[in-house]
Formats: C-alpha cells, sequence, structure tokens
C-alpha cells in the first residue's frame, strides 16, 4: 500500500468541479514504446471505476500516473485528496500482525481510543476478530487480502487504486471477496479505480467500466451500469455488460448464421 496525500493540488480550470482524478492530454512512455497518446479521462469522486485491456497495455501504469508514482511524457494529472493504492502483490509486512498492519492505515489517528476503535471496527467487518495477532504466514490468500483492504480503507483516504488486487485466488474466493469489498465501501466510501483482467468482476462492482485498446492505449468503449450495490454476478445488467466487454476486447466469436 503506498499513500499519496495530494489534496489542493493544481486547479487546471476543468468546468467540471465534481472530480477526484483526471487525465488530460496525457501521453506517456517507455524509452521508444508508447504506452498513452494524448488520453483524457476524468473519475468523479465517489465513482467506482474498472479498467480492463489486453494484457501489457498499460493498466497498471495508468494507476501509476494517476497516485503520482509516474510522471507523464506530457499532459497533465490532477488528484484531489488523500490517495492509498493495493497492488496485485502480497503488500503486508511479515513481521506485523494483522492488526498491526491495519493500524499503519491509522498512524495520522492520534487518539488512542479513536484508533482503537476503528481497528475493532475494521477487524470485525472483515470477519476476522479471530486472527488479530496472526501473522501473514498464518493467513490464507483471500486473508491477507481482507487485511490490506481493510488497511486501504482505515484512516482518512477519498481514493483508492486497486491493481488486480483478487488475481492469485481462486474463483469462489475472488466471489466472496468482492461482496467483502461493496460491504466495505458501503460503510466506508471512496473513489475507487480498479484495474483488472476479469471482466465479470469488472462488471459486478463497477459504476463505469473503461475498456483499453492495445499500445499505444486508447479508450476504446465505457460502459456505465446504473443498478445499485451489492449486484447478483448473474443480474442481467451484469452479464450484458459482460459480452459487451468481450465483444470490445475482440474475444467473442462472431455468431453463425441458421438457415
Amino acid at each position: 500500500m503506498r499513500d499519496t496525500d495530494l489534496a489542493g493540488h493544481n486547479d487546471f480550470g476543468f468546468m467540471n468541479d465534481n472530480f477526484a482524478l483526471r487525465l488530460a492530454a496525457v501521453s506517456h512512455s517507455y524509452g521508444e514504446v508508447q504506452v498513452y497518446e494524448n488520453l483524457d479521462l476524468d473519475i468523479a469522486r465517489g465513482e467506482f471505476v474498472a479498467v480492463v485491456g489486453p494484457s501489457g497495455c498499460g493498466k497498471t501504469t495508468l494507476l501509476n500516473l494517476l497516485s503520482g508514482f509516474e510522471k507523464p511524457s506530457s499532459g497533465q494529472v490532477e488528484r484531489r485528496g488523500a490517495i492509498r493504492t493495493v497492488h496485485q502483490q502480497d503488500g503486508l509486512l511479515p513481521w506485523l500482525t494483522a492488526r498491526e498492519n491495519i493500524a499503519l492505515g491509522l498512524r495520522g489517528e492520534r487518539e488512542d481510543a479513536v484508533r482503537d476503535g476503528q481497528l475493532r471496527e475494521l477487524l470485525s467487518m472483515i470477519h476476522l476478530d479471530g486472527f488479530a495477532d496472526s501473522y501473514p504466514h498464518q493467513l490464507s490468500g483471500g486473508m491477507k487480502q481482507r487485511v490490506e483492504l481493510a488497511r486501504a480503507l482505515a484512516g482518512q483516504s477519498d481514493v483508492l487504486l486497486l491493481d488486480e488486487p483478487f488475481s492469485a485466488l481462486d474463483y469462489l474466493t475472488r466471489l466472496r471477496l468482492r461482496r467483502e469489498l461493496e460491504k466495505m465501501l458501503q460503510a466506508h466510501p471512496r473513489t475507487v479505480v480498479f484495474v483488472t483482467h476479469d471482466v465479470e468482476e469488472a462488471a459486478q462492482l463497477a459504476d463505469r467500466v473503461v475498456v483499453l485498446t492495445e499500445r499505444p492505449a486508447r479508450i476504446f468503449k465505457e460502459l456505465r451500469l446504473a443498478s445499485p450495490h451489492p449486484r447478483d454476478p448473474m443480474a442481467p445488467e451484469v452479464v450484458n455488460a459482460v459480452r459487451d466487454i468481450l465483444n470490445a476486447l475482440g474475444m467473442r466469436e462472431p455468431q453463425k448464421e441458421t438457415v
């Protein structure tokens, strides 16, 4: 997890003021490899945006640009509020217990009573009350991921950047953690940008799905989902969105005509 506090960052004078993150005419390259060219993207306060696209198109780079970890080759990035990032790899500190790892997210809280109360609430929310004093090697993959999410939601951050946080888990565990994440966000609302290869995951969780092309990546399609959370993965809107995303990615076989 990485914190980036950029409250009050540059005001570029855009007309729509209700945004948490904004990329304006952003281009980025690594040497001769052009990753993005003139990319524009607005993410509203409180919005959950999922980003999907072909492998290697620059999804993780997008999160790095949004967080400020990388600077664009050209263009402007504006961020409002404190940002936390959860990476795909296990980011828990192995020498700290589950409780102590979550407490890292509360290090800005000076009142012991408030901090202890929030810790108890977070441990209860992720159903790990009985594992508070366990170390990461004593936890399952799903448990460790819940601790990471609780740590990211602890404290007063405004934006959560998630880089394929469930990709190393089995399907049933991912389903459970999707529901846990929705519950966490209902209790602790945040702006979320969620990078994933799992199109069902994107359609179930997101208010908007952004589909990127191959490099140099551009936004090929955007889908908005209106049904309330939590969503069933088999809900008609989710199933239809999965079909549309797969079509946009060129992953569905054309339907054969019948005589």
